[in-house]
């Protein structure tokens, strides 16, 4: 996490997080870790210096979604249709000339169904960021 602040302080990008920031899943707590640092490294992988990464936390009676947008360069649509597969055409090159391995978001997808929650990304066209979102079981 330290280096994905330094990052972020080089990227100067404006994060926030915001909503019901109270809020309790059903989830375990490693797994989630795991999948919300990779959402957003993710994010700041992929967006311009002087960009911002919103995490946003909503709940309601059955479901606590949380959604990681950005407004950096999104996701070519060819890519999209094996977003969370172990493909080697999703591997490309961040913002910065950072590197991407293609796993993380197979291994978000993994750690989200195995919690019983879903993930998905939303249908944005390329250069205009991306917003991924997963919902998981309310612990109330």
């Amino acid at each position: 996490m330290q280096n994905m602040s330094r990052h972020i302080e080089e990227k100067k990008l404006d994060v926030k997080l915001s909503g019901d920031l109270d809020a309790a899943c059903l989830f375990d707590k490693g797994a989630l870790k795991i999948v919300i640092r990779n959402l957003i490294s993710n994010a700041v992988k992929f967006t311009e210096k002087g960009g911002h990464v919103n995490v946003v936390v909503n709940k309601n009676d059955r479901n606590i979604s949380i959604e990681i947008l950005d407004n950096g360069i999104g996701i070519p649509d060819e890519m999209k249709a094996n977003l969370f597969e172990m493909k080697k055409d999703n591997k490309r090159r961040g913002t910065d000339n950072e590197k991407s391995s293609g796993v993380g978001l197979f291994i978000c997808k993994d750690l989200i169904t195995q919690n019983g929650g879903d993930i998905s990304v939303a249908d944005n066209p390329e250069g205009k960021g991306t917003i991924f979102k997963f919902e998981l079981k309310s612990a109330s």
